[in-house]
């Protein structure tokens, strides 16, 4: 038992958590009717306690809250310091009776006996017991005050969930604000003002932990010739920020490791198993494939109970995502380095990306296939919420000598990424793939993954980057013999230029991967091929054969039963047909393809579905017109949250032509311009010509080829 620590000086934030805990804490009058406390019972007091992970701020937190509340307790405050360890509770009664006056020979005996000497000796005074760093409930419940007017505050790493009537308080890693208010209060306001970009990444290298933030700041104010700088750097290196976090006797280090010797074997190994991610934040089944166990609940929950992790969240099937503190698993990271196997360590990481790869396939099949399954939930939308998680385990494997897992899982992601609009991540990933089959020095892996960056290049009006890239890729695969390879490519590059001027070529590579998908029988990859060809003789202006060649398409899609290319090929027909005339037969398909782009969730294809039925309206008449606003204006938006900037152009030419036709000619000019000034930036010939004739008030130029999504 010792004195109540000083009230610290530096203290910041945690206003909330101050506010709810004194509440809990002070005494209250009885209300009218309420029941009589029972005397003597442990749960006649309030009782909180502050939980959370290693230097979190709990003890320090405990000790301003003590402080606040002496007014509320004008008899005293014990604190006593349990330092984690398993003492017996009579030892501690012991201590405690001791503190509180009692002479050794008149302690009583048992622990039972010593328990009631202590309540009765804080009966009728009003006394706040501080016991700071508590391991379990069983040390705690024999030193809890008894009687009305006394409380008890407890700090622990463990939750502590089995302590009757007791409120318990998780206390968080501070928030940007607090974090930098701290390292001001220590380090000085002016130095950290002078270098703000340094100030950051040491701010981002204590990640809101206020025991690392409280080491940095005492090295910084310890050693003014330094620049903040100087240590940010030294913190970015992962492997040696414990070490910089250190200074006398504060360690985060020494910190952590005090909570990691307490846990059970199997906890203990699946904390080192978390280390060996490459990010801190996992799905449930990542530390069940880390351990090649089907059971792990036990053993999560042992970390759960300690604070090494925290759940983060729940997917639609009930799955919780969890998450280890930054420094923590720096931590893990050392530990597992140090205590595994190389071969336990790469066998375990190669399980996990394995895992990766077949939710991915699974996600991918359903987003194809459309609609979810009842069993198996929202794959993709389950994946949408592990995007980060999912590309750096990309880049890691990339990085890290698992070629064969990085090619697989960008192969895997690369129709994800385009129907999602992921345009970040799939670039992130085919470079990762790319550099990752050129240092194995795999020519065909290395191709794939340039072609791969080629399409994500164009989906984001890159072309000519694009184009070289896929030249490139195309060239290699040619000579390696890789036809299926080489084709897929050549569909998605005819896609790409077919509108840029370059229409012969695009008609000459969708014809060739036509063929080839026909001779290897990949039906699907055929009416893919057929879909870019229909769309390179539309840029032809050869509408004629652009539907003589999409309607077989039309019927192998049906049959496959695969609702995105079915969607395509029935978007490129209705322009086809809206471009020869058959508005009744467009009209028909349209509403179906924009269902299929709904169903498979496809962004882009929905709103050129949206684009060509406001084209369509535009054809019907001037009395139709007026109809074709709300399906283009609806596509504009779709356009602009993407940031897909050909089609805004194209919602912005026909906004142009349809606010022309119905006589409001400013607006129209308007529209027109931007459409005008899109095309040009994107080098799109044939419509940056039919826009400067329309602002040039020309005469109506007739429906001009457009693109499927």
């Amino acid at each position: 038992v010792s004195q109540l620590p000083s009230d610290p000086a530096d203290f910041v934030g945690r206003d909330e958590v101050l506010t709810r805990a004194a509440a809990l804490l002070r005494p209250a009058a009885p209300g009218p009717g309420a029941p009589p406390p029972v005397p003597g019972s442990p749960c006649a007091v309030p009782v909180v306690i502050l939980t959370g992970l290693p230097g979190v701020g709990k003890t320090t937190l405990a000790t301003r809250l003590a402080h606040l509340l002496r007014k509320s307790f004008p008899d005293g405050q014990l604190f006593l310091h349990l330092g984690g360890a398993r003492r017996a509770p009579g030892a501690v009664l012991a201590d405690l009776l001791l503190g509180l006056g009692v002479a050794g020979a008149s302690i009583p005996e048992s622990t039972v006996d010593r328990a009631a000497l202590f309540r009765s000796l804080l009966s009728g005074r009003k006394v706040v017991v501080l016991l700071d760093d508590a391991q379990d409930e069983a040390q705690i419940r024999p030193l809890l005050p008894g009687t009305p007017g006394c409380a008890a505050l407890v700090t622990s790493r463990a939750r502590l969930a089995g302590l009757a009537a007791a409120h318990l308080i998780d206390v968080a890693p501070f928030d940007a604000g607090e974090s930098e208010a701290l390292l001001r209060r220590i380090a000085g306001g002016r130095r950290l003002a002078a270098e703000p970009e340094a100030t950051e990444r040491v701010l981002a290298g204590c990640a809101g932990l206020p025991l690392a933030l409280r080491v940095i700041g005492a090295r910084l104010a310890s050693r003014p010739h330094w620049r903040v700088g100087r240590l940010a750097d030294r913190l970015a290196d992962e492997q040696g920020r414990l070490a910089e976090l250190t200074v006398g006797d504060l360690a985060v280090r020494t910190c952590v490791a005090t909570s990691y010797r307490s846990l059970t074997p199997d906890a203990a190994r699946a904390f080192r198993a978390i280390g060996t991610l490459p990010a801190p934040e996992f799905p449930g089944w990542a530390l069940a494939a880390l351990l090649d166990s089907g059971d792990t609940d036990d053993t999560i929950d042992v970390l759960l109970d300690a604070n090494l992790v925290q759940v983060v969240g729940v997917d639609d099937q009930g799955q919780p995502r969890y998450r280890m503190h930054d420094l923590l698993h720096v931590y893990a990271t050392e530990r597992a380095l140090a205590e595994e196997p190389r071969p336990w360590r790469r066998a375990a990481l190669a399980r996990v990306l394995t895992g990766w790869l077949c939710r991915v396939r699974a996600a991918g099949d359903q987003l194809v296939r459309g609609g979810t399954d009842d069993r198996a939930g929202d794959l993709v939308g389950r994946l949408e919420g592990e995007r980060t998680s999912l590309v750096t385990a990309v880049e890691f494997a990339a990085g890290s000598g698992y070629g064969t897992h990085a090619a697989d899982l960008a192969a895997a992601l690369e129709d994800i990424c385009h129907l999602r609009n992921w345009w970040d991540e799939w670039d992130r990933v085919a470079r990762a793939a790319l550099d990752c089959a050129r240092a194995d020095g795999d020519l065909v892996a290395a191709a794939v993954a340039q072609g791969s960056l080629a399409r994500a290049l164009a989906a984001r009006g890159r072309v000519d980057d694009a184009l070289t890239r896929f030249t490139t890729a195309i060239d290699q695969l040619d000579e390696l013999g890789e036809a299926h390879h080489a084709a897929r490519l050549r569909i998605h590059r005819s896609f790409a230029i077919a509108d840029r001027g370059m229409a012969g070529l695009a008609h000459d590579d969708a014809a060739a991967a036509a063929a080839v998908m026909g001779r290897l029988g990949d039906e699907h990859g055929r009416v893919l091929a057929l879909r870019s060809l229909g769309f390179a003789l539309l840029c032809q202006q050869r509408t004629a054969e652009a539907i003589t060649t999409l309607e077989p398409a039309l019927e192998t899609a049906e049959r496959l039963g695969r609702p995105l290319a079915l969607a395509d090929v029935l978007q490129a027909l209705a322009v086809a047909e809206i471009g020869h005339g058959r508005l009744g037969r467009a009209a028909r398909r349209l509403p179906r393809a924009l269902t299929l782009f709904r169903t498979v969730r496809h962004r882009p294809g929905e709103a050129y579905a949206l684009l060509t039925l406001g084209r369509l309206y535009n054809e019907l008449g001037p009395d139709r017109a007026s109809r074709a606003l709300g399906p283009l204006g609806e596509a504009a938006e779709i356009f602009a949250e993407l940031g897909e900037h050909r089609g805004a152009a194209f919602a912005s030419y026909w906004l142009g032509r349809t606010h022309t036709a119905l006589g409001d000619a400013d607006r129209g000019r308007r529209h027109l311009t931007e459409a005008l000034a899109g095309f040009r930036s994107l080098r799109m010939p044939f419509w940056a010509d039919r826009a400067e004739r329309e602002t040039g008030g020309s005469a109506r130029v007739g429906t001009p080829p457009g693109r499927p999504s």
